[in-house]
């Protein structure tokens, strides 16, 4: 249908002003379509056909759901999420399903050996979350409008430290959570892994450090009485922690230690002999200290417990809790300064502990202990594609060689996880003996022979580390490009930290991560990852207690083991 110019313009009235165009008034008018006072014909300024097609834009702006070749949308069909080898399985963004039809999973049938070969990926479809977005409000607080370092009046000194460090822009985390600790509360923070989480509470942590040498002769450090102890999980992330915090103490002149377990009792005195404000460690070696008589915790006005959700499970709560209740945790009050003989408990992760404040009862009552975390902590990171791939477990050493021999020749740092250590060996022996240089981290190591491993990878000695979860948590690992999971993780917590060694804040690139898919139980993981993404909902059973998980899957096998020797 051709419309004449002046039928035109007044669509275009219609369309763009709809309100004045009802009340009477004309942008543009015409003499000849003005009716007279005493007439009462009506008169049609817009084709019929015209003005239904208007009526029916409008109502389709109003409307529900679209339903498109099969598929629900709650809004345009967005870009594709969910790539799948069966393109009937294909996710998009805003797609949705009816509540009494569960959606289809491409990994729904992956128990059966007929689906081997089958493949699905999720595509990174949006940015970083991590990274603050001027007004996100996501990264604003009731109490701030923060956007840069400057305007959480962090002292010059420790921005001239960051600016060593080439940080500028604080993340999401950093500007939700730095303010609340600032102000002393007892804080239990949870974000994405790679968000920033080691400056969230190294930054005001120096601050109240600084803050608290300036008004009293109180807060001095002596030897063996340090003034603030920071617990992490393993080794490696001890000596990660000590380079952050070095730099920055060394700006505000401040001192900081470190000790793990590699530490002798000889070395043990004299580092605690020499007077410092910091101390990072792992739990065991502070509580030898306590126990030998070379330090004590008496003068302990900030405690830190980084990997909270590791440090909150079976395999490290009793050391914790030994070491909590020798400090005087207190309740957590806005001040400028500690009180004196009283600590402020700062706790972060990637997970949130579930049972964290039931935990911690007898230390803190929950009332006093501020939680804050962000949207997308549980939730599969959108910017990271992760492909997930069915296979035999007699395909997997071929495949592993073939994405590993790509990524040497390329360059492109890759970490390769498996569950148990023996197979860390074997993978490492396996990649070498066909001319691919591999080296390999796993807790049965000595701690000699892990030594130094990370800052090798991280160097570039080699591109390939074969690794077990010890690596998984907390290390951070910005130059990683690729993490392959030769062995599919057995708990969700663990996927996510294993995920989240690429796309970190600071990474050139987000990454992707590949997933060999094998054993039955292997499949009742994806195909709750899978689901959370279709239906945009928190990754379940987010536990970390890792440790009590493990047992119970083992007894779980027992049983399977000997209901089939009855069988047979």
């Amino acid at each position: 249908m051709e419309m004449c110019h002046r039928c035109v313009l007044r669509f275009h009235n219609l369309i763009c002003h709809p309100a004045l165009y009802n009340a009477g008034y004309y942008p543009i008018r015409y003499a000849s379509s003005r009716p007279s006072p005493d007439s009462d014909i009506p008169v049609i300024r817009v084709p019929k056909a015209l003005q239904n097609k208007v009526q029916t834009i409008q109502q389709g702006q109003k409307r529900g759901p679209v339903k498109l070749k099969g598929r629900i949308f709650t809004a345009r069909p967005g870009t594709e999420i969910i790539s799948s080898k069966n393109k009937e399985y294909n996710h998009y963004l805003n797609q949705t399903y009816e509540k009494l039809s569960p959606p289809k999973l491409t990994s729904q049938g992956w128990k059966s050996s007929r689906s081997r070969g089958d493949y699905f990926t999720i595509l990174a479809y949006k940015g970083n979350p991590s990274i603050a977005k001027k007004g996100d409000s996501e990264a604003e607080t009731q109490d701030t409008k923060a956007q840069t370092f400057q305007d959480l009046k962090l002292h010059p000194s420790i921005i001239k430290g960051l600016d060593v460090m080439d940080i500028v822009t604080p993340t999401s985390i950093q500007l939700s959570a730095i303010p609340v600790i600032l102000r002393g509360k007892n804080t239990l923070c949870a974000a994405e892994t790679g968000s920033g989480k080691t400056l969230t509470y190294l930054l005001p942590l120096m601050q109240r450090l600084v803050e608290e040498s300036k008004q009293t002769d109180t807060f001095t450090a002596e030897p063996g009485l340090p003034r603030c102890v920071v617990l992490v999980p393993v080794g490696e992330l001890v000596h990660q922690v000590w380079e952050v915090a070095k730099i920055l103490a060394d700006s505000v002149g401040l001192s900081v230690q470190y000790i793990d377990g590699e530490t002798s009792l000889k070395s043990l005195e004299k580092r605690l002999s020499i007077s410092t404000d910091i101390i990072i460690s792992t739990p065991g070696p502070i509580i030898n200290a306590v126990r030998q008589g070379y330090g004590s915790l008496d003068c302990v006005s900030h405690i830190v417990i980084d990997e909270s959700d590791t440090m909150l499970d079976d395999s490290f709560i009793q050391q914790t809790l030994k070491i909590l209740k020798r400090v005087n945790v207190g309740e957590g009050k806005a001040c400028k300064v500690t009180a004196p003989g009283e600590a402020q408990l700062t706790m972060v992760g990637a997970t949130m502990p579930r049972k964290a404040t039931n935990i911690l009862a007898e230390i803190i009552p929950p009332e006093n202990l501020e939680v804050i975390s962000t949207p997308h902590v549980h939730r599969i990171m959108p910017h990271v594609h992760q492909k997930f791939l069915r296979l035999h477990s007699e395909d997997k050493a071929l495949k592993i060689l073939e994405l590993v021999k790509r990524e040497q020749k390329r360059r492109v740092p890759t970490m390769v996880f498996c569950n148990m250590a023996s197979t860390c060996d074997w993978l490492a022996h396996i990649l070498t003996e066909n001319g691919i240089p591999a080296l390999r981290l796993h807790s049965k190591m000595g701690g000699k022979s892990r030594s130094g491993v990370m800052e090798a990878f991280k160097s570039g000695e080699a591109h390939i580390l074969v690794c077990s979860d010890i690596a998984s948590r907390g290390v951070d690992t910005v130059q990683v490009q690729h993490v392959v999971n030769f062995d599919f993780p057995p708990f969700m917590s663990d996927y996510i930290h294993r995920a989240g060694r690429v796309g970190r804040v600071g990474s050139q690139g987000s990454g992707h991560v590949t997933n060999f898919v094998v054993h039955k139980w292997d499949v009742e993981l994806v195909n709750k990852i899978e689901r959370a993404v279709r239906t945009r909902e928190d990754l379940p059973r987010v536990d970390a207690n890792i440790k009590q998980k493990h047992v119970k899957r083992l007894e779980d096998q027992d049983l399977q083991d000997a209901d089939q020797a009855l069988k047979g």
